[in-house]
């Protein structure tokens, strides 16, 4: 069997220089699957472990809250990626 692909997304769109990043990961029954703050760049991936139980196809829902230099916070909308 072939290794399966991690989901990762990047953050839409970056904020500031200096700004940090809150990841949610959640299953479409929202249970949650990786949870990540304050991360400093503006890409995440998910640990295979975290996936591995759920067949190719199966959905997740990825929400992204920048926070910039100053405190201010800009939610992403939620978005849906396919596992593979």
């Amino acid at each position: 069997a072939g290794a399966r692909s991690r989901p990762r997304r990047t953050c839409p769109p970056p904020g500031p220089p200096g700004s940090r990043y809150d990841v949610r990961v959640l299953t479409e029954d929202l249970r949650p699957i990786a949870n990540s703050y304050g991360l400093a760049s503006t890409e995440f991936k998910v640990d295979p472990s975290a996936v591995a139980s759920y067949p190719a196809g199966a959905r997740l829902l990825w929400q992204v809250v920048a926070i910039s230099p100053e405190g201010r916070r800009t939610t992403s909308p939620t978005f849906i990626v396919k596992l593979q």
